[in-house]
């Protein structure tokens, strides 16, 4: 397929970034909340390079399991085994990707060392198990952002995106990112040292340990450095995924918060809304079901207006739950299971199989498989 300036206005019309509900996104509700200056039709012409390029067809979609709505990052190897023999109990094996989602590590940016506690038989043979037991390994990383406990802050301070020697926020999730404890500093794709940590990281992931399914996380993190334009920042990201594609045709490429125009032809897989369910409030009283409504309800905005993105790359809807105690009728369940399988993109689940009764396997998991 030939991209279009149309394909370009109409994706920047959907939202800037995978999890955006819509291109006007400067309230404090989106996330993240710093918006491109430029309007849409800038941002078309800033994208001019991408008109005319050939990109080839997407691999098929893929089913899997994501380990991060049901455990967050409290996740161990005995864990995810559970949750294997569980998915094989219920003749549910098509679900053949298992994502360890954060977690696995020690810290943010320290991406070469996994949390041995976690996984005390080593990253390498605990991804062999998984393979022998018929599934595919699959990893989750952020590659540009980094906490400020992390050891490459000392050991590197010349890697990050800094401002007058103070290193830039990268998370960009509220107005308020300043106070709150979920600080993440930026590594600048443009420094070669980066890029070649970056390649070190890939390579021992899929290389050495052998992971299927690679899911890079927060990527518009240089869009909000200080010193570089919006193209620069779209031409840098471009870069490395079609980088990381041509090194590793054989593996699954999954992009999240993403800008969506450097990723055109780049990526096998997308993210295309915010996460299905807000995880760190789900044991607040009241509040928790009140804020997963509002959440679903953006999910499904973006279920409904994202269907045709399905030209550029697999759709990604991020997970479907359907346990007990998310505050989500059997309607609003079997509704988000029908707009999911209209997309005709990825499927991920992400309860605890392992407390699923029979009836929801059938009602709302099986339909999945056909």
């Amino acid at each position: 397929m030939r991209i279009t300036r149309l394909h370009l206005k109409k994706l920047l019309d959907s939202g800037w970034q995978s999890w955006s509900t819509g291109y006007d996104e400067r309230n404090i509700g989106r996330t993240p909340i710093c918006l491109y200056p430029s309007s849409p039709i800038d941002r078309v012409n800033a994208a001019k390079i991408l008109v005319g390029t050939q990109i080839s067809k997407p691999k098929k979609p893929i089913k899997g399991w994501c380990s991060y709505y049901a455990f967050g990052t409290k996740i161990h190897e005995s864990l995810i085994l559970n949750q294997i023999q569980a998915l094989t109990k219920h003749n549910l094996t098509a679900f053949e990707y298992i994502l360890l989602d954060e977690g696995w590590n020690t810290a943010w940016g320290d991406w070469l060392q996994y949390d041995k506690e976690k996984f005390p038989s080593g990253l390498k043979r605990f991804a062999n198990k998984i393979k022998t037991l018929g599934f595919k390994p699959s990893i989750w990383f952020a590659p540009l952002l980094v906490s400020p406990k992390a050891k490459i802050v000392v050991s590197h301070p010349d890697w990050f995106v800094r401002k007058n020697n103070t290193f830039i926020e990268g998370f960009r999730m509220t107005p308020f990112d300043t106070y709150l404890p979920f600080k993440k500093y930026m590594l600048d794709i443009q420094n070669k040292h980066v890029c070649a940590y970056i390649d070190q990281i890939l390579s021992w992931l899929i290389n050495e340990c052998g992971f299927n399914l690679i899911k890079l996380d927060f990527l518009y993190a240089n869009h909000f450095a200080p010193d570089r334009t919006n193209e620069e920042a779209d031409r840098n990201l471009r870069q490395f995924l079609l980088k990381t594609k041509k090194k590793y045709p054989n593996v699954y490429i999954l992009g999240c918060g993403s800008p969506m125009i450097p990723a055109i032809g780049a990526v096998d897989g997308m993210r295309i809304g915010p996460d299905t369910l807000t995880t760190y409030v789900q044991s607040i009283p009241w509040f928790g079901k009140y804020t997963n409504q509002r959440r679903f309800k953006n999910v499904m905005k973006n279920l409904i207006t994202r269907r045709w993105t399905s030209i550029f790359w697999n759709t990604d809807p991020d997970v479907f739950m359907c346990n007990d105690g998310y505050g989500l009728s059997h309607e609003k369940l079997i509704d988000f299971q029908q707009h999911i399988l209209k997309l005709k993109g990825n499927i991920f689940l992400g309860d605890d199989m392992t407390k699923l009764s029979e009836e929801k396997i059938h009602t709302y998991i099986k339909p999945f498989l056909k």
